[in-house]
């Protein structure tokens, strides 16, 4: 199995030796395109993943998953990813008094796996079991 990541408009050539056919999964995703003789185009059309299946005159079967991605986070030409994150920090105050209105207790363990990340507890877990 190969894997293709490119961002949502872009193209990539494919080489298949003695291209036969060429199947997509999901053509919202992706399209495929022969170039004779041994050339797919591949042009990605929103995000997602598919995969793309081609056979060759020889028999050979190659599997191709495809993700399509926002353009900002596709990598660049040197193979380093850039990725955006928006952080949103809390920060908890075991000598606050007001109510904040929100169960921290549910919140903290309904987290992915118990882990809140970005989260700052100022004394400790007894900050947010009351």
């Amino acid at each position: 199995m190969e894997r293709v990541v490119l961002p949502q408009g872009a193209n990539q050539t494919i080489r298949v030796d003695g291209l036969r056919r060429a199947a997509v999964g999901n053509p919202k995703v992706a399209k495929a395109r022969a170039i004779p003789p041994d050339v797919l185009l591949l042009t990605a059309k929103s995000k997602g993943n598919t995969t793309l299946r081609t056979w060759s005159n020889n028999g050979t079967e190659r599997l191709f998953v495809i993700d399509v991605v926002a353009a900002h986070l596709a990598q660049s030409s040197e193979g380093s990813g850039v990725v955006h994150v928006a952080l949103q920090f809390l920060e908890l105050d075991a000598t606050a008094k007001e109510d904040t209105g929100v169960r921290w207790p549910e919140l903290v363990s309904a987290s992915a796996q118990g882990v809140v990340q970005g989260a700052s507890i100022t004394g400790g877990m007894e900050a947010i079991r009351h």
